[in-house]
Parts: C-alpha cells; structure tokens; sequence
C-alpha cells in the first residue's frame, strides 16, 4: 500500500475494516490486560466481546476479502459489485450490534456461561441476539454472492480480473500448459 496506487473495491474495503476490528480487539484487550480491571472483567461477557472482535472479526472478514478478491477469476467483478457493497456493510454493521452490547452486558457485571441472567441484562441480551442473528443472514448472502458467480461465471481463462475491463493475469499459474520433454536418447535402451 506504500507508494502504491489503493482502489477501494470491496476486497480493499473488507481489509481495511479488518483492520479496524482488529485494532478494536487491541484496545479491549488493552483494558482486559490492566490488573485493575481484570478482577471485575474476569469471566465475564467483555471477555466474549473482545473473542469475538479478535477471532471472528479477524477470521472471517480476512476470509471474505480473500474470496471476493479471487472471485473476479470465476465472475466478471461488476455484475455483483453492488451485492458485494451491501454484505460488507452489513456484515460490519450486524457485527458491531452484536458485539457492543456484549461490552456493556460485561461492564455492568454479567457473567459469561450462564444459562439465565437477572432482567437488568435482557435488552442488551436481545440487541446482541438480534444482531448475531443478522450477522448468521449475511453470511447467507456471502453464499449466496459465491454460488452465483461459480453458476453464472466464465472460468479463469476468460474472466475479467480488473473493473475496467483490463485483465489481471491473477490466475496467469492456471493458464499454462504442461508440456513434458522428449525423453533423452539411451543406448540402454535403444533397439
């Protein structure tokens, strides 16, 4: 990226929110590391919040910007660009809803593990449900992105690897042929 020339196609997008996550999962790991903090944050949900930054934050959004930055190598990259746009923001978005409140469920004292919880944590438990929920939604709509472009998509030979029409030569390993050499002349094994 230093010196380079940066597009922000959706796989760019995907990584810089990755990295935005990940820094996210820093700062709460920061507090989770303070002696002060860890007696009252120990088993609690801030801990679930800050897995959950780090771990599904960090595994699947590098996943994500994995697959839609080979996916033009199946499919022509503006036929779904738009698709692509919204799971990325509602990926992102759904994970936020899900995640917050888990700091705020941890702050206030709410233990993580249990099977029922005091009343005083049900609304910031359903805003959680609710938004893990939608989270689960958009990973079928990542599928959903996925097995179109395999169906409807040309193959690596033909495709389109850039939006502006250009190729990219991504999958250049793919293109070539094997060729094996004519084996060398042995008076071994000549007749």
């Amino acid at each position: 990226m230093y010196k380079g020339s940066m597009t922000f196609e959706t796989p760019m997008l995907f990584a810089g929110r990755l990295h935005l996550r990940l820094h996210d999962g820093r700062l709460t790991g920061l507090i989770l590391a303070m002696a002060r903090s860890t007696s009252q944050l120990q088993d609690s949900y801030y801990v679930v919040a800050h897995f959950h930054y780090v771990l599904v934050a960090g595994s699947l959004f590098a996943l994500f910007a994995g697959t839609y930055y080979w996916l033009p190598e199946v499919d022509r990259p503006h036929v779904q660009r738009g698709a692509r746009q919204v799971a990325l923001l509602a990926v992102d978005d759904l994970l936020q809803h899900h995640v917050l409140p888990m700091h705020f469920l941890g702050l206030a004292g709410m233990p993580r593990r249990y099977a029922d919880y005091p009343l005083q944590f049900a609304d910031f438990n359903l805003m959680a449900s609710i938004g893990a929920f939608g989270f689960g939604f958009t990973q079928l709509l990542f599928l959903y992105i996925v097995v179109k472009c395999i169906k409807v998509g040309e193959g690596c030979g033909e495709s389109v690897g850039a939006e502006d029409g250009v190729s990219s030569g991504r999958c250049r390993h793919l293109r070539r042929s094997t060729r094996s050499r004519r084996p060398r002349s042995s008076s071994k094994w000549q007749t």
